[in-house]
C-alpha cells in the first residue's frame, strides 16, 4: 500500500563513483537512497535498456544477448560484442552511463605502468577482474567490470593503503591487460 510504501524507512548511502557530469564539474554526486528492503528508490538502468535508448541495440538482438548469457553464462555486454550486436567503444559508453562512473579505455589498461600493476596481486586481480592502471600521490585509479562493489573497493585500498578511485572497463580489456606480463619487484634473497 502507499501508506507503507511512505513508512519504509530509508538508508543514505554514498555511491562509489561519480557521474561524468558530476565529475567534470569537480561536484560529489547525490547520495544514493536504499530502503531497508536493499531496492534502490532510483535503481541502476539495466544495459538493455540503454542500449536499446541509445538506438545501438534492437530488442530482437536484446533477446538474443540474453539467450546467450541464459544457455551459456557470462555477462549480457560481453555476449553483445561477442554476437556483434555492439562493438567495445558502444559497451563501455553504456556501461559509464549504467555505473555512474568513469570509463577506462583498453589501452589505458594495457599501457598502466608496471610498478603500479604491482601493487595489487595478480591472482587478486584475475579472481575480481581488476586493474590498477594510475597512481597520482595517495590515489590509485582501478578499472573493474563492477566499480561499484563497495567491498572490492575497500579492500583494494586495504591492500594498498592507498584511496581508490574506481572505473568502469568492460570484461575483454580487464581480460586483455591481465594477460599481460607484469614485472613484479624481487623479494629480498638470501645472501
Amino acid at each position: 500500500s502507499a501508506a507503507a510504501l511512505a513508512t519504509t524507512p530509508t538508508v543514505k548511502t554514498p555511491p562509489l563513483c561519480f557521474s561524468p557530469p558530476q565529475a567534470a564539474a569537480g561536484q560529489a554526486p547525490e547520495q544514493g537512497i536504499l530502503n531497508v528492503t536493499g531496492k534502490g528508490v532510483g535503481d541502476m538502468p539495466r544495459l538493455g535498456e540503454i542500449l536499446t535508448a541509445k538506438g545501438v541495440l534492437t530488442t530482437d538482438q536484446l533477446r538474443g544477448g540474453l539467450d546467450a548469457c541464459r544457455r551459456q553464462g557470462g555477462r549480457l555486454g560481453t555476449w553483445l560484442v561477442r554476437l556483434g550486436f555492439i562493438n567495445e567503444a558502444q559497451l563501455l559508453e553504456a556501461l559509464a552511463e549504467q555505473s555512474r562512473c568513469p570509463a577506462a579505455r583498453a589501452l589505458e589498461l594495457a599501457t598502466a605502468p608496471s610498478e603500479v600493476r604491482a601493487l595489487l596481486p595478480e591472482e587478486f586481480c584475475r579472481r575480481h577482474l581488476v586493474v590498477p592502471f594510475n597512481r597520482r600521490g595517495k590515489q590509485l585509479d582501478i578499472a573493474a567490470v563492477n566499480p561499484n562493489d563497495a567491498l572490492l573497493v575497500e579492500e583494494v585500498s586495504s591492500l594498498t593503503g592507498l584511496v581508490v578511485r574506481p572505473h568502469v572497463a568492460t570484461e575483454a580489456a580487464i581480460t586483455a591487460a591481465l594477460a599481460i606480463p607484469v614485472a613484479r619487484p624481487r623479494s629480498a634473497e638470501a645472501p
